[in-house]
């Protein structure tokens, strides 16, 4: 009985260590500021699981406009099976309602694509290799188009000098990375209302 159990113990500390070493989770936080006003935060997760990859960025930030005071939750995943997006998810919660949800699952050659509240088509494509959450964890050094989780679009994106990069979202939203040593430190989001700024937490 005593050999089972060390044999038991063995086998599970042998399947631990497998898995241990297909498994890999990485974990970065940003805040965000409005002017020099902290609003709210970001975390940002990379899981791999060996041909597989699975990202996620939520966020949340509270801002007054005029007198009002408003809370915004936003949730984003994305994954990855063999360097390719196959599926991923957006949405946008403002004061406890739904203001944006979007969604994408390849399925054979071509994409499902859902848009609140109720568009839904089949689209095809070239494969996905790159999307915005992405742009977390890599610098898109000779990239030209990364696709939007939130948009399901491909947007452009250029070098501005520095390691710093503009990534032009539909409607002529801009977002500006920046990069120190090959990590982003600061995403800089211009829109008609408000600019922000996202801040890597400094650790420690």
């Amino acid at each position: 009985m005593s050999l089972y159990l060390n044999r038991l113990k063995l086998y599970f500390l042998l399947l631990f260590l497998i898995t241990a070493s297909f498994v890999h989770a990485q974990t970065m936080e940003y805040d965000i500021y409005r002017d020099d006003d902290r609003i709210g935060e970001i975390t940002v997760k990379k899981n791999t699981n060996g041909d597989r990859v699975s990202y996620s960025a939520n966020s949340q930030s509270n801002f007054r406009v005029v007198l009002f005071s408003n809370e915004l939750e936003t949730n984003l995943s994305a994954d990855y099976e063999n360097n390719e997006l196959v599926s991923c998810s957006s949405k946008n919660i403002l004061n406890g309602k739904i203001r944006n949800h979007a969604s994408m699952k390849k399925q054979g050659g071509q994409y499902s694509i859902f848009k609140h509240p109720d568009e839904k088509y089949l689209k095809k494509d070239s494969p996905i290799r790159n999307s915005t959450v992405l742009l977390y964890y890599s610098e898109p050094v000779n990239i030209k188009q990364v696709y939007s989780e939130n948009y399901l679009e491909l947007c452009p994106i250029k070098p501005l000098g520095n390691h710093s990069y503009e990534l032009v979202l539909p409607g002529g939203k801009i977002n500006h990375y920046i990069y120190e040593n090959g990590k982003l430190v600061e995403i800089k989001v211009f829109r008609s209302f408000v600019d922000l700024s996202f801040r890597l937490r400094q650790q420690g």
